[in-house]
């Protein structure tokens, strides 16, 4: 097995900070127009009449949108800081932690398609850690 090459490693983390603004901005600013399309997490997300208008009411504090920028940002970047801690090993997850050995990012082998993709699995066990919890 390989380790994650240099090129394919800068590439991820360059566009995680960059993907971390972006989404900090949309959402941000669907946040202030009360919309909820963009939202998928938790699977059930929907906002109540009272939530959209107290979102809409922040609208007029000034500066309100880059502050939320910032607290949405930093809860991304907080997360994915955790997730790789997990994947080096120097972190151990909540659930399992005993039995946890760390895990690798390597390069991508096309010969070994068509496994399971963590990111559809993400949204698949929202629910088993929902009743779990």
């Amino acid at each position: 097995m390989s380790i994650l090459s240099e090129l394919n490693r800068k590439a991820l983390l360059l566009t995680l900070h960059q993907d971390i603004e972006d989404h900090a901005q949309r959402t941000a600013k669907a946040a202030l127009n009360g919309r909820a399309e963009g939202l998928c997490y938790p699977p059930n997300v929907a906002l109540r009449p009272d939530e959209v208008a107290a979102l809409k009411r922040l609208r007029e504090i000034p500066a309100i949108q880059p502050a939320l920028e910032k607290f949405i940002a930093d809860a991304a970047a907080s997360v994915i800081f955790d997730l790789f801690n997990y994947i080096d090993g120097t972190g151990d997850p909540a659930i399992s932690a005993s039995q946890w050995t760390g895990v690798a990012l390597v390069d991508h082998d096309p010969a070994h398609d068509g496994k399971e993709f963590l990111h559809d699995a993400f949204f698949e066990s929202y629910w088993e850690w929902h009743d779990a919890r």
